[in-house]
């Protein structure tokens, strides 16, 4: 049976005088591995499912929002510009940031869109 406490306390045991005697076998790679295999299984599954996988699904989502753009939509970028698409090439976005001013940036420091507020969410302020 495994337990947690096998980890960290080795077992004394008592010998007679011929154990003693006898030269002590050297247990194989395999014997001296398999008491830490499950715990640093554990620990390579958790790294997935807490660190990697939803890291996976941020790229997704941002990816699929720069694939979506459309001249029109309002974006935030990296440095905390906001403007409205004006022109989309390959890899670089115009941007309209006041009347008359306009900025090209690259798409992948495009961090959001931004939702323009409805009638409804402005009469609650």
């Amino acid at each position: 049976m495994f337990s947690l406490s096998s980890l960290f306390i080795s077992s004394a045991w008592a010998q007679n005088a011929a154990a003693v005697a006898a030269p002590a076998q050297q247990p194989s790679m395999l014997q001296m591995i398999e008491p830490y295999a499950l715990p640093v299984g554990l620990i390579i599954m958790l790294y997935y499912f807490m660190l990697v996988r939803p890291q996976q699904a941020t790229y997704d989502k941002h990816a699929a929002m720069i694939k979506g753009l459309q001249r029109g939509d309002k974006v935030a970028t990296a440095a905390g510009i906001l403007g409205t698409v004006t022109k989309l090439d390959d890899d670089v976005v115009t941007l309209e940031i006041s009347d008359g001013v306009t900025v090209k940036v690259v798409r992948s420091t495009l961090t959001d869109t931004v939702k323009p507020k409805t009638a409804v969410a402005e009469k609650k302020n």
